[in-house]
């Protein structure tokens, strides 16, 4: 299973936690993990905090140049794992993390659930009323 969250609201134990009820490895979509935009979240920052449960794979799934390439979404369909992708951006309408991930992913007929707030929703539903015009998440 793939879910996807945005940490803007969060705070590091609050990432922690969501990672361990979901037993999901947290897999860092942030081009550039520095931890600037929010302290705690850079990319040591969430080593530490997630030991063993934490990869960055900003490489090949990046918002920015290269961007997300073919093979960090062949790697993501692949893993028989519990996966929780993670970027800045709360909503994920608003993020890559949704356009360019997830509904890639489902094309492939791999569901990802999106975490915003206190609710759990299937990409392929965001993607349905974004193209109606009825996105509120």
């Amino acid at each position: 299973m793939i879910y996807s969250i945005g940490y803007h609201r969060l705070t590091p134990a609050d990432l922690a936690h969501v990672a361990r009820e979901l037993a999901a490895t947290v897999i860092d979509c942030r081009s550039r993990p520095s931890g600037r935009v929010k302290r705690g979240f850079s990319r040591a920052d969430l080593e530490a905090l997630l030991p063993g449960c934490y990869e960055w794979r900003g490489d090949v799934l990046g918002g920015h140049p290269p961007g997300v390439q073919p093979a960090g979404l062949d790697a993501l369909a692949a893993g028989p794992r519990r996966l929780l992708l993670l970027c800045q951006e709360e909503r994920p309408s608003d993020c890559h993390r949704h356009t360019r991930i997830a509904v890639p992913l489902a094309a492939l007929g791999v569901p990802v659930r999106h975490l915003y707030r206190e609710e759990i929703f299937h990409a392929c539903e965001l993607q349905r009323a974004i193209e109606a015009g009825e996105a509120t998440y």
